[in-house]
């Protein structure tokens, strides 16, 4: 929400018809932030946010508008995708592992110990999809084939298990909508269509 319409952006949880709005973040030093989804419990909120140095953090804002915990200081690139595990122990996110590279690895963070750790690294592009509804997969996208491709990784405790499995191949141009509920399916949205190139008269005067 931009209230003043001056660049700075907070949170708000409002009724399913639209009434009771609530503000749970308003931070004059946070010019922009971005709400990835619901704890399982359903009483915060994960997102990352950015202040007026552009360096982004990935914080927890509880729904009952109490203090905000900030849960990782990264750089000035976000996280392209967060979830919560489905028990709501961890949060998993994307990010660049290099400031010379684009290309992500996957973390996740303990949120009772406030630790840390690198579940999946290599040299590809590996991007969170999701965490899996039975808390023991994570799945991800990556181009370590030289394709884009859809892989499961096993997960105990917020630890890797073993190498991760190619489900599906050819992932191109997908974006990730999440679980189905009660169901181990991943829904998904895929961009079609293309682009078309036109000549046309140039006159340089």
């Amino acid at each position: 929400w931009e209230p003043e319409h001056n660049g700075r952006y907070g949170l708000r949880v409002v009724d399913l018809d639209g009434s009771h709005p609530v503000i749970i973040h308003s931070d004059p030093a946070t010019s922009y932030i971005w709400p990835e989804g619901w704890s399982p419990k359903g009483d915060s909120i994960v997102a990352w946010r950015n202040g007026p140095d552009h360096i982004m953090q990935i914080v927890l804002v509880p729904v009952s508008g109490g203090p905000v915990r900030v849960l990782k200081t990264l750089d000035t690139r976000a996280p392209r995708r967060m979830s919560f595990s489905p028990d709501g122990r961890y949060v998993a996110y994307d990010h660049p592992s290099r400031d010379d590279s684009n290309a992500r690895d996957i973390y996740v963070i303990d949120l009772a110990r406030g630790t840390e750790s690198r579940v999946v690294e290599s040299p590809a592009d590996d991007g969170l999809l999701g965490w899996g509804p039975d808390d023991g997969h994570i799945l991800f996208s990556s181009d370590r084939d030289g394709t884009p491709g859809a892989w499961l990784l096993p997960m105990a405790d917020g630890k890797a298990q073993g190498a991760p499995v190619l489900i599906k191949a050819d992932f191109w141009r997908a974006s990730p909508v999440g679980f189905a509920p009660l169901a181990h399916s991943f829904l998904y949205t895929v961009q079609t269509g293309g682009m078309t190139l036109f000549s046309a008269p140039f006159n340089p005067a």
